[in-house]
């Protein structure tokens, strides 16, 4: 019965070193915070550098094998990068062409550092408009979500914007 419970114990210890070390993995990735979607997120964003979760598994793996330690299951894996509100960088909106630009190098941080409070203070300003509009019932607020407009073809930079061809909304892309 003892010997049972020890293997237990070791199994249980076990794993959770496995789970430590994908989590120390994890943290060593590069990341992004939410820029210009979803504002309010606390999600971060691995770089684009994996085109899928598998992908990064298998980065996991190399380097679980590097350091000559257990790796978790996949499902495991992808447990644990969840658990860190982790996400894998998919752009799927544009840019606006101050954040292109900087992105760049070619727009200077003075003149990039105010177009930052500007749309801040665009967002604060909506926020308010949102509470104004939900207190008093003579006033009406109109929200517009553009996201569900897609672009073929699909763009980065917004300055591309009257160039494009086709819009479809999302709503009927698979």
């Amino acid at each position: 019965m003892v010997a049972s419970i020890e293997k237990s114990y070791k199994k249980h210890q076990t794993e959770s070193d496995d789970r430590k070390t994908a989590k120390d993995f994890l943290l060593t990735l590069p990341k992004l915070e939410s820029h210009y979607c979803c504002s309010s997120t606390s999600k971060l964003y691995l770089e684009p550098i994996w085109p899928s979760l598998i992908s990064v598994y298998k980065e996991y793996l190399k380097f679980c094998e590097k350091i000559n330690k257990n790796a978790l299951s996949r499902k495991s894996f992808s447990d644990e990068f969840n658990k860190m509100n982790l996400s894998l960088f998919q752009p799927k909106k544009d840019q606006c062409d101050i954040c292109s630009m900087h992105k760049l190098g070619n727009y200077s941080d003075l003149d990039f550092n105010i177009h930052q409070r500007k749309k801040e203070e665009a967002r604060m300003e909506k926020v308010k408009d949102k509470e104004e509009a939900s207190n008093d019932c003579s006033k009406l607020l109109f929200a517009m979500d553009l996201q569900a407009v897609l672009l073929s073809p699909n763009l980065k930079a917004s300055a591309l914007y009257y160039k494009t061809k086709l819009s479809t909304t999302s709503r009927y892309t698979i």
